[in-house]
This record gives C-alpha cells, sequence and structure tokens, in this order.
C-alpha cells in the first residue's frame, strides 16, 4: 500500500489539477473583498437601497425549502428572511415578503412552517445572505447585476477609508523628524510593503507632500503643514472660579509675591500666548525662588495648559 502525505499527492492521484493561474488567484481575491461586509467594529454592514432592490429583484423562480442546509446547496424559508430582515428600508423589504409566495415555489414543509421561519430570521438578520443566495441559485443575474453593484459599493468604502486616512494623517500621525522622500516610496513599493493598499500609499505620498510644500508652527493655508494642531482643551463659556483659585492664587502670592503689577502682567502674559497662538511673544519671565515653594506647580499647569 502506498500512503501519500499531502491532500496535493492524493487529489494528484486522482488526475485532479488544484493549480490556477496568477490572474485567476487575484479575481477569486477581489470578489472575496467584494463580499467583505463586516466592519472594523465587527459588526454586519448595512446594505443600501439599489442594491437591497437588485437583490429583491433577482428572488423569483427559487424552490424555497423549510430545513436550512448550506447556502450552496438549496434556499431554506430561514436564510431567506435572515436576508430580508437585514434590509433596513421597510418598503423594500416588504415587496419581497409579498413576492416570496408568488414568485417562487414552496415546499409542503416550508409552507407549513412559514410563519416560524419568518420569527426566527427576524432575529438573525444580515442582508448579505441575499447575494450568497443569488451567487447559487441565480448565478446569471448575480455575475450581470449583483456582482458589479457589490464591486461598486466596495470601492465606494475603500475611496471614504482612503480619505478618512488622509484626513487622519493631516492632523495626527505626520512625524516631522522623518527624512522620508520619495525614494523611500518607491522602495517600499518594490519591496511589497504597501500590499496594493492605496491608502498605505497615500500616506506616505502626503509624507513628501507636506515637507516639501513647507511646515509652520501655525498656517491657515492648506498646503502648509501645520505643527500646532489646536489646544488639549476647549474653551468654556463660564469660568468656574473655585476650579482655578488656587492656582490664581499661587500665581499672585508665591509667582509675583503680592505684587499686583507683577500678577497682572504674568495675567496678561499668559492670555497672549493663548490667545495669539503662533505669535512670538519675545518675553520669558525668569522664576527664583526656593525649592518647593510652587514654581513647577506653576510651569506644569501651563505646560498641560498649551499641550
Amino acid at each position: 500500500m502506498v500512503h501519500l502525505t499531502s491532500l496535493r499527492e492524493i487529489l494528484e492521484s486522482w488526475n485532479v489539477d488544484i493549480e490556477i493561474s496568477y490572474l485567476q488567484h487575484l479575481e477569486k481575491k477581489q470578489r472575496r473583498q467584494f463580499g467583505q461586509q463586516i466592519t472594523k467594529e465587527a459588526n454586519i454592514d448595512k446594505m443600501n437601497d439599489e442594491l437591497a432592490q437588485e437583490c429583491i429583484d433577482g428572488l423569483k423562480n427559487l424552490e424555497i425549502h423549510n430545513y436550512p442546509q448550506a447556502i450552496n446547496t438549496e434556499v431554506s424559508l430561514l436564510s431567506l428572511f435572515c436576508g430580508l430582515y437585514g434590509i433596513t428600508n421597510e418598503s423594500i423589504r416588504a415587496e419581497e415578503m409579498r413576492n416570496i409566495r408568488q414568485f417562487n415555489k414552496l415546499t409542503s414543509n416550508a409552507e407549513k412552517n412559514y410563519g416560524q421561519a419568518a420569527s426566527s430570521g427576524e432575529r438573525k438578520p444580515n442582508p448579505w445572505i441575499l447575494t450568497k443566495i443569488l451567487k447559487y441559485h441565480n448565478k446569471c443575474y448575480y455575475e450581470l447585476t449583483i456582482q458589479p453593484l457589490l464591486k461598486k459599493n466596495y470601492d465606494v468604502k475603500k475611496q471614504q477609508k482612503m480619505t478618512d486616512t488622509v484626513q487622519q494623517i493631516e492632523k495626527h500621525e505626520i512625524d516631522l523628524k522623518d527624512a522620508f522622500t520619495l525614494t523611500d516610496v518607491s522602495s517600499k513599493t518594490l519591496n511589497g510593503q504597501y500590499e496594493n493598499k492605496l491608502e498605505f500609499v497615500a500616506q506616505d505620498l502626503l509624507k513628501v507632500i507636506k515637507v516639501k510644500l513647507g511646515i509652520k508652527i501655525v498656517s491657515q493655508n492648506p498646503k502648509i503643514f501645520s505643527a500646532f494642531q489646536g489646544f488639549k482643551y476647549v474653551q468654556v463659556d463660564e469660568i468656574d472660579q473655585t476650579k482655578i483659585g488656587q492656582f490664581l492664587a499661587l500665581v499672585k502670592d508665591t509667582i509675583s509675591v503680592t505684587n499686583e503689577l507683577i500678577y497682572e502682567y504674568l495675567l496678561n502674559w499668559i492670555a497672549y500666548i493663548i490667545q495669539k497662538a503662533g505669535k512670538k511673544i519675545e518675553i520669558a519671565p525668569i522664576l527664583q525662588g526656593l525649592q518647593s515653594i510652587g514654581k513647577n506647580i506653576f510651569t506644569n499647569a501651563l505646560c498641560e495648559l498649551l499641550a
């Protein structure tokens, strides 16, 4: 007896060829991506009305069974209702509810358990099941109508993801000390580090563009990268003196040594920095005094405020 050590050897002994071309591999991979409808939060993505309506229009001339089986073998009431209850547009959903019996053939058991299956499907909504039903049981309609819409839906989400990524980079993710050039982009491309994900290319190109066009501490020009991205805290409409009383007392009694003129000057100095963000004040007070009297408390509060 010959012992075959791998699945490949077993299939080859049966003259089954499992090799596919690289183009076929890419096509299959792309189709799988079109069908990925789970969000980053692990929720089922919503189906837009255009795709939902086309799915409904294709659910005709099907033989619908009662007992759930794998979708690629037969259509069951449960899978159909799970798909229908996943459609958020109530008018589209109601249309197919009316069409199930009118345009399809239900087995006797399916007719008998129609109400129970509808109730079970309502508890497990997933509209994308409908695309799977059409893929296996109305293949021509799926390839001509549904698949192009899935690709369109995928492209829209991909473009939105790229837009969100670029906006995120503009605000937070550019390291100004990173000497990144177009040569680095080319090198990463040749090494396959982008994995055909355009959003990663956009990230790196934006690094280059921002550095080439210029960097300023504060700039309203969208073509200039602004190092200042806003204050950590937002401005309040009303001031709660109880929350700042201790700090003001420190500034007045310790930092200003109860000198009203110095106290007023320091408050104006702090206000100018915040109100005129980006402008050079050209003045830096020097704090002198004994250890542990509150100098660091004063400067730490300012650093936190301006972070």
